[in-house]
């Protein structure tokens, strides 16, 4: 049973109360009347026979006296009756409003009640509502998440591919620029004392060959050189000069140089086989 259907069955128990009470009051309120109406009739008949008793003794000579104090009698009985009957039609009356206003006022605490208990039931659906609301956001948040979760996810494995094929594309561009590098021929002429030789001049031997180029024995000479220079012969100027210039400039020599504002350069001269390159080394 729900709160307001106990409240309406007080209510209703309450109202039946006052009613019987009404009821009993009414009923003793007649019973009343009655016993001060037998109470009058036992008088009055004892009155009788005791007029009568006198009048026969008396040979009926004060008749008229008699018959004053009969009437006497009468209306002091019949003011009796109507006082009763007033006065209990007078509690019968305050016992019916009292019963209406005790009513009226049922009334209103139940209609005070039952406005609290929709003031309460309509609070408790919006907060049930919000409630809901706020489960739907957090599902709709988590839904989103997932979503950027997986996303993420997928963007970490497309970036893992992507660096993958990057570095495979780097591998296949350093394949075909070595293949394209073997096409030219390397000669290097070189002035190191005999301990610079290892310092300087092999470090950058190996980083040619690795690069792809061909430096055959022969094409290494020891010689007197006036700078630290690449030679090309095509003016063209092919890229593989700017690799070499590149692998110089990150020699111990070419660090020097460039350390002193004296950055190596590629220069091109004369007419000669446009697949040859010369690296001019002088070390100190």
């Amino acid at each position: 049973m729900s709160e307001h259907d106990r409240f309406e069955q007080a209510r209703d128990e309450a109202l039946e109360a006052i009613r019987q009470e009404g009821e009993r009051v009414a009923i003793e309120t007649r019973v009343e009347i009655q016993e001060k109406t037998r109470q009058w009739v036992t008088a009055s008949a004892a009155f009788l026979v005791l007029a009568f008793s006198l009048l026969a003794f008396f040979g009926y000579k004060e008749t008229a006296d008699f018959r004053r104090k009969l009437t006497d009698l009468e209306t002091e009985a019949q003011q009796s009756l109507e006082e009763a009957r007033a006065q209990a039609q007078s509690e019968v009356e305050a016992l019916r409003e009292r019963i209406e206003a005790l009513g009226a006022e049922v009334d209103d605490r139940a209609r005070a009640a039952t406005r609290q208990i929709t003031e309460a039931r309509d609070a408790l659906a919006a907060a049930q509502d919000d409630f809901d609301e706020r489960l739907d956001q957090l599902d709709a948040a988590g839904a989103r998440l997932t979503e950027t979760q997986d996303l993420l996810r997928k963007a970490r494995t497309l970036e893992a591919t992507y660096r993958e094929a990057q570095q495979d594309v780097q591998r296949q561009l350093r394949q075909i620029a070595k293949l394209q590098n073997s096409f030219f021929d390397v000669f290097v002429m070189y002035q190191a004392p005999a301990s610079a030789v290892e310092e300087v001049v092999d470090p950058l031997l190996a980083a040619v060959r690795d690069a792809g180029f061909v430096v055959e024995p022969e094409n290494i000479m020891r010689l007197s050189v006036d700078r630290t220079e690449i030679i090309y012969y095509d003016p063209g100027r092919p890229p593989q000069v700017d690799t070499l210039l590149e692998l110089l400039r990150d020699s111990p020599a070419g660090r020097t140089l460039s350390a002193r504002g004296e950055p190596v350069a590629a220069v091109s001269k004369g007419r000669r086989n446009p697949r040859d390159l010369l690296i001019k080394i002088r070390a100190q």
